[in-house]
């Protein structure tokens, strides 16, 4: 694991719940870009992008709590803690799926016009913020 210049050297380390959060803001930004843009271009792309992002952003929230949760309750908990937000991660994803299969069955059936551009420019920006989280 590595720590910043700012870790204390004696007593609890929270790097890494810094570097989650740094993640989970990124993440959050992408999202609200992807959304703006798929709104905006009428791309279902980036709207299921951005949904992905969320789920994304989800997994940190819960890795944060459960980062923090292991260190003010123990090790001794930690298996019960991820595997609990393990099952949350799970049905967070189970319901974003199902909203992307309902809205893909409708744009089957009715298809919207595109916004090339504007949908080409999000994306590229929105790839660029995911190279930058990960």
């Amino acid at each position: 694991m590595v720590h910043s210049q700012n870790c204390p050297r004696y007593g609890p380390c929270w790097c890494e719940v810094k570097r989650y959060a740094a993640a989970l803001a990124v993440a959050l930004a992408i999202a609200a870009l992807e959304l703006a843009g798929g709104y905006l271009s009428g791309s279902f792309a980036l709207t299921a992008d951005a949904f992905h992002v969320l789920v994304d952003g989800g997994a940190i929230t819960v890795a944060i709590i459960i980062a923090c949760a292991v260190r003010t309750r123990g090790a001794s908990e930690s298996s019960a803690i991820r595997r609990r937000g393990a099952y949350i991660q799970a049905a967070l994803l189970l319901i974003v799926i199902g909203g992307i299969i309902s809205e893909a069955i409708a744009r089957l059936q009715n298809p919207p016009e595109i916004e090339g551009a504007t949908m080409l420019i999000v994306a590229t920006i929105g790839a660029v913020g995911n190279y930058i989280q990960h």
